[in-house]
């Protein structure tokens, strides 16, 4: 079955899209990509047309431009009012809606300005640079389709000088460059995935000027780079939230990006010098004699990492429990820092272990719990059973205040370094299994991910908060290890 939407809009800057019209035809069940490139394909099940259907009819288009005025910044926004659609919760970008200046009576005058297309057959919407007339949106080149649990856009790009995504390598020449496909879902245990998620790119125009465009979803995404040059973005949920930085600049370009997002601290000046930490120490003996080494050979060391392993010494009233004090307190006689590892994903038997620094007798409302929110969701993890702490909740936020407050009574330590933090379980879902239900079994999986949504880390319907609102893994996976930054910090 294959869908053909006429989509009519109306001229205004919040426009809704209606009258909507299918065409049916009993072919072969599929969903035509862009450009014929099926190897790039995810599995989608036809039955998920129907949502389709149903949320195409009433869907808005809003524009808003930003409240400050040193940003020069197009927000587009697509989603349908009269459903609940996920957001993502921070960063908070402030907009408002846009009213184009013509720079008279001192208004200001806008780097952009926005056209829709209302007598093609599939509604088109563009983004032009001001000044020079250079198209930096424009989804005329693909289909807009908006469901439940799938929705994709396809904008083609001003040039191939593409940069962005994710941590990765591309080859790239002046002839512009290969079709690729970057999936965007934290994990460690899928070949070719990536432990971060950074759905952003910058694209370098033909005349030096340069623009970025950043989508705001934390669901499971993927990316496809055509030749034409076009960029298409699939996500199972959430919304089409795009920011376009107009800059004209590449540095004024990634200014107004941390502007609007955050900007990244200042890291301290020692922490640029050398880092030395190792996978295990079996005592403080141990570690003090690798850190000889380095002084014999007159390496100097900035600072010792150590992993979360040394918290379980430390948190048991021990013979070590002293003598990692003792550690601290002779780096710092030396000029040296101590750098220990937190990891999202905490042993059990620690949060049961009353001398653990992890220990609380509250559980149901400080870790991720199931579907029902009745119990905390248990993984597995290096062979352990694990819990996974709900940063976004009140009692989970006290809770991990006490835990760094503990460990720093007992282990003065300069930095923490956050990780694990990307959902991460060696079984999949839960060591219970998962619910057959929609979140679990979606529609639409990126190809890259696999068969199931939830390989290798927490089932989809397990129950997290950010502040007030409750949020399924299924909306948030990527937003959990920024949740863990912005508590700890």
């Amino acid at each position: 079955m294959i869908v053909e939407p006429y989509l009519h809009l109306l001229e205004s800057w919040e426009c809704i899209l209606h009258s909507v019209i299918y065409y049916m035809k009993k072919e072969k069940p599929s969903l035509r990509p862009l450009f014929n490139f099926s190897e790039h394909l995810g599995s989608i099940n036809s039955n998920s047309l129907d949502p389709l259907i149903k949320l195409l009819s009433n869907t808005h288009i809003s524009i808003h431009t930003s409240l400050q005025k040193r940003i020069q910044l197009c927000h587009l926004s697509l989603y349908d009012p009269r459903y609940y659609r996920f957001e993502v919760p921070s960063p908070n970008i402030h907009t408002h809606t846009s009213v184009q200046a013509n720079g008279q009576n001192g208004r200001e005058v806008y780097l952009y300005s926005v056209a829709y297309d209302v007598h093609n057959k599939l509604s088109t919407i563009k983004v032009r640079r001001s000044d020079t007339d250079t198209v930096i949106f424009d989804t005329s080149v693909g289909a807009l389709l908006l469901s439940n649990q799938f929705l994709e856009l396809t904008t083609k790009l001003a040039s191939s000088n593409v940069y962005g995504f994710q941590k990765h390598e591309r080859t790239q020449s002046h002839n512009g460059f290969h079709p690729e496909i970057f999936t965007m879902f934290s994990s460690k245990s899928r070949d070719g995935m990536s432990t971060n998620t950074h759905p952003m790119y910058m694209c370098l125009e033909s005349d030096g000027n340069a623009y970025g465009v950043l989508l705001l979803n934390s669901n499971a995404m993927e990316v496809l780079l055509h030749p034409l040059p076009a960029v298409t973005f699939r996500t199972v949920g959430g919304v089409l939230d795009f920011y376009i930085f107009l800059g004209p600049s590449p540095e004024e370009v990634i200014q107004q990006y941390t502007e609007a997002v955050g900007h990244s601290p200042i890291p301290p000046y020692w922490s640029l010098g050398l880092q030395i930490g190792r996978a295990t120490y079996e005592s403080v003996e141990e570690i003090e004699m690798f850190l000889d080494d380095f002084k014999t050979k007159h390496i100097p060391v900035e600072s010792l990492v150590l992993n979360q392993d040394v918290l379980v010494k430390v948190s048991t009233r021990n013979k070590d429990f002293n003598k990692f004090s003792n550690l601290a307190h002779n780096l710092t006689n030396k000029n040296q820092k101590l750098v220990l590892q937190l990891e999202a994903n905490i042993p059990k038997d620690l949060i049961l272990n009353r001398d653990s620094v992890f220990n609380t007798v509250q559980i149901n409302d400080v870790f991720i719990s199931d579907k029902w929110g009745w119990n905390p969701i248990e993984g597995k993890y290096q062979g352990k059973t694990v819990l996974y702490p709900d940063f976004g909740h009140s009692e989970s936020i006290k809770w991990w205040s006490k835990v760094v407050k503990k460990i720093s009574s007992v282990i003065e330590f300069d930095g923490l370094w956050l990780t694990n933090n990307e959902l991460t379980s060696s079984v999949d879902g839960s060591v219970s299994g998962c619910l057959s239900d929609n979140l679990n079994s979606p529609p639409y999986v990126p190809r890259a991910i696999g068969d199931i949504l939830y390989h290798r880390t927490l089932c989809m319907d397990a129950v997290l908060h950010w502040k007030a609102d409750v949020m399924p893994h299924y909306d948030s996976h990527n937003f959990y290890g920024h949740s863990m930054a912005i508590t700890t910090e």
